[in-house]
């Protein structure tokens, strides 16, 4: 386990969510939300705006039922494949 000290807040959060199998990274909830889009046949992944505001609103959900820390709510931005 890595000691937390002299470490940002969002990377204690990383460093707590990893060691409690939790989200621990931007690319790992970008990961996620590729997964649940590529569900769909038809998603309209050239649509970048779409895709943003659909990551955002997937973090959002994710944030609101306890399974990101605010922090990396407002601190992440979408960094799947879909770029």
């Amino acid at each position: 386990m890595k000691k937390w000290n002299d470490e940002s807040m969002i990377q204690v959060i990383e460093l707590y969510a990893a060691d409690n199998q939790m989200l621990a990274s931007e690319q790992e909830l970008s990961d996620l939300f590729d997964a649940r889009i590529d569900e769909y046949d038809n998603y309209p992944t050239h649509d970048k705006t779409m895709l943003i505001e659909d990551f955002n609103i997937f973090a959002d959900m994710l944030c609101k039922g306890g399974d990101i820390h605010p922090d990396q709510y407002y601190e992440y931005n979408y960094a799947g494949k879909y770029k």
